[in-house]
């Protein structure tokens, strides 16, 4: 899954990912351009989405997705 295809010139403000699969150099530079503010995981049920916000977190950073974002 290539995210930087599916979000660089978007409009929207919020990013919803269902993926437990994401890597940083699949999210590497792909926020660039984008108006994206807020990243929501919903990956499962609430304690499962818990620990994928944790691991999340550390991918959508500024230095990795190329914006700096909230991630839920």
């Amino acid at each position: 899954m290539r995210v930087k295809q599916l979000v660089r010139k978007s409009k929207a403000t919020k990013l919803i990912v269902k993926s437990k699969l994401l890597k940083k150099n699949t999210v590497k530079g792909s926020l660039k351009g984008s108006k994206i503010k807020t990243v929501q995981v919903k990956v499962g049920a609430k304690k499962l989405n818990k620990k994928f916000i944790k691991a999340y977190k550390k991918i959508f950073t500024k230095k990795v997705a190329g914006k700096k974002v909230s991630v839920k």
